[in-house]
């Protein structure tokens, strides 16, 4: 006999490591797996692409189990359409369903309460104020397409019941940049934090003669990447010896990053490394001395969660999901690239008192922002949802 009441995670592709909500619904089930489920008593399944599984599972490991779930064939429009078919089938069998989309889900309205039961639609909003305009960030244009995606959000934000926002200034950020859908943004909204895996205490850093700065950005415009350039380039005017090393998808834009460090005259201090296996940027981030993010937009990125849990000194701009992870009155704030390179000097200066900052960091991290504390947040949630005590 099933459960009354099922609790459906649907992702479009594999939950993976990174940003948005495959690497938020990573996270979830890396925290989850092979543990009792919380709310109990409900049965809880994972559904990516056209694969299904049952939750918790026991045999082998997350990283092993994901890669070889058959995730089908279908993509876009027809995906969504499975999807649709197959959560209504589940549905059948509950009398009360909870769907949450890690991914953008844009046929709510196609779902069908179970007979006599309820259906409740949560949709979680990670993008940097809407899909529509990270397209837009990408292609350079808003176009047709973009225009479309905008119609898409907004059924997101009709359609379902809640809507998850990672942050309080993922919810500002939206409403900010789609005027017409904040007030239902606002109505609909629930701030459940992102978590990341946590680590043992990372040991000393050695001493040396330079300082180790690491970065987790991907390049595009809206990480600031341009600014941060500028603040190394000032800190190397200023005599401070340092090295640097990106992690992140590269683009288009990763040719006029390496033009500008050219031009400055820090090029050979930099180490653009694409994307890489989690343990090899952990195992760097580890090893860094301080941790450098200069986004011109903020969500509440799981990679500055990762910086802390590794005791580093965070040296970033203070938008509002930043002043959430760090604390308001965090010192090493910057709003340009002179204070970049001020900032840098800083900590190469006073090495004992950035250890100490980077350790309040890391408890922080330790006591808000690890998987445990996000999948808690996300268990009282449904179970309120659901009204259950």
């Amino acid at each position: 006999m099933p459960a009354d009441t099922a609790i459906l995670y649907v992702c479009k592709h594999l939950p993976a490591r990174g940003g948005g909500g495959h690497g938020v619904a990573y996270n979830y089930l890396t925290a989850v797996w092979g543990k009792p489920m919380d709310p109990q008593g409900a049965d809880h399944i994972l559904i990516a692409g056209q694969a299904e599984l049952r939750l918790p599972c026991v045999d082998g490991e997350l990283d092993a189990t994901l890669t070889a779930l058959p995730i089908g064939t279908k993509h876009g429009l027809s995906l969504l359409l499975w999807q649709v078919a197959r959560i209504n089938e589940i549905a059948r069998s509950y009398h009360t369903v909870v769907v949450i989309g890690f991914t953008p889900f844009y046929l709510w309205r196609l779902l069908h309460h179970p007979p006599g039961g309820r259906l409740i639609a949560v949709h979680t909003e990670h993008s940097k104020g809407g899909r529509h305009f990270e397209l837009a960030e990408e292609s350079g244009r808003f176009g047709l397409k973009e225009r479309f995606v905008r119609w898409c959000v907004g059924l997101n934000f009709s359609q379902s019941d809640r809507v998850v926002f990672p942050s309080g200034g993922a919810l500002s950020l939206f409403t900010g940049m789609n005027a017409p859908l904040a007030a239902l943004a606002e109505e609909k909204a629930a701030i459940l934090y992102n978590g990341v895996a946590p680590c043992l205490a990372p040991p000393p850093r050695p001493a040396r003669d330079f300082l180790k700065i690491a970065s987790v950005a991907h390049h595009v415009r809206e990480k600031g990447l341009d600014t941060l350039l500028e603040g190394l380039a000032l800190a190397k005017d200023a005599g401070l010896a340092w090295e640097f090393v990106n992690y992140g998808q590269p683009s288009n834009l990763t040719d006029e990053l390496n033009a500008q460090a050219e031009k400055a005259g820090i090029a050979n201090r930099i180490r653009f490394e694409g994307l890489k296996p989690q343990a090899i940027v952990r195992a760097d981030l580890g090893d860094a001395d301080v941790f450098l993010h200069t986004p011109v937009i903020v969500v509440f990125d799981l990679s500055l969660l990762e910086a802390m849990m590794h005791a580093l000194p965070v040296v970033t701009v203070p938008l509002q999901g930043n002043r959430e992870a760090l604390g308001e009155d965090y010192p090493l704030f910057v709003t340009s690239p002179a204070e970049v390179a001020e900032k840098l000097q800083w900590v190469a200066a006073h090495p004992e008192e950035a250890r100490r900052i980077g350790q309040a960091l890391r408890e922080r991290a330790l006591e808000r922002f690890t998987n445990d504390a996000m999948v808690a947040s996300y268990a009282a949630f449904i179970r309120q949802q659901i009204g259950t005590p």
